[in-house]
């Protein structure tokens, strides 16, 4: 992102009713909050078009309430992440999964598919719109897709960018 579109954004602050309203709440809350404001653009999907109803039990909102309303000290009890659904699961995980430090991701296939096609992420981005318009700083974005430890620091933000470079050809049709 150049500095310039940087300052903009920055220049105006994050707001949303959710957040307002949350004076005085402590900071898990806060960031449990802020967590479900990132999902909703992905809550009702992609396929309209279909028909096809979409369903994610875990934010529904007894299941939303009920996490809110445990305290958040509860939940990384003992120093351990997901605390009271690790302890109501206690019985029928096995050890390995309910024992766990980290979740895998697919960070790593990300990284991979990022260095097989490093030609045309080059290539897309380098020559997209966001480069021409000034919104991405070309230097260091070509910077980051040079060498390997560039794509495995920046490869959420690559592909964020090879999203909006595919939005945008997609409405330019």
């Amino acid at each position: 992102m150049t500095r310039e579109a940087r300052q903009d954004i920055m220049s105006r602050p994050l707001s949303h009713p959710w957040l307002e309203e949350q004076d005085g709440a402590r900071a898990g809350k806060v960031g449990h909050v802020a967590f479900l404001l990132r999902i909703q653009n992905h809550i009702e999907g992609y396929l309209r078009a279909f028909d096809m109803p979409l369903i994610n039990p875990l934010i529904s909102q007894p299941i939303v309430e009920l996490a809110l309303a445990i305290p958040g000290w509860h939940m990384v009890e003992g120093g351990r992440d997901r605390a009271v659904a690790r302890k109501a699961y206690h019985d029928a995980l096995p050890p390995i999964i309910r024992d766990r430090r980290r979740k895998g991701s697919p960070s790593s296939f990300a990284i991979a598919l990022l260095r097989s096609k490093r030609k045309e992420v080059r290539d897309r981005l380098m020559d997209g719109e966001l480069v021409a318009r000034g919104m991405v700083d070309a230097d260091t974005l070509a910077a980051a897709l040079v060498s390997d430890s560039g794509l495995e620091l920046s490869y959420m933000r690559l592909s964020a960018l090879l999203d909006m470079e595919a939005w945008i050809e997609h409405w330019r049709g």
